[in-house]
């Protein structure tokens, strides 16, 4: 026997936001990049984390653009990256977030986002 189940709009919404976001990409690197500078740039600690992802979409571009390998394609992300913050007088390191987890200072905070 077949069921009829009825969905609210809000419903409808959560499930086709939740498809859209399962047929994305899957991110290939996963890096925490870890910011120190000036204040006028970052939180008043003068520091800032974000998670830095590079999707398999990013490093195909960067293949039928310039003929790389995968390996030059995250090179070139991460380099462009740490340009960016360097052009606001900043520092940046990437850890992998197992290197990251394994801070044994790290407190969470909010300064903590998404990139």
């Amino acid at each position: 026997m077949k069921k009829i189940i009825r969905l609210t709009e809000s419903d409808l919404t959560r499930i086709v936001k939740r498809v859209i976001e399962e047929g994305e990409s899957p991110y290939v690197v996963k890096l925490i990049a870890i910011i120190k500078g000036p204040k006028e740039y970052l939180p008043p600690n003068g520091k800032l984390i974000e998670e830095f992802i590079i999707t398999q979409e990013d490093i195909d571009d960067f293949i039928d653009e310039d003929d790389g390998t995968e390996e030059e394609a995250i090179e070139y992300y991460t380099e462009e990256y740490e340009n960016e913050w360097a052009q606001r007088f900043c520092r940046v390191t990437f850890l992998t977030p197992e290197e990251f987890s394994d801070l044994s200072d790290y407190k969470p905070s909010h300064n903590f986002r998404r990139r």
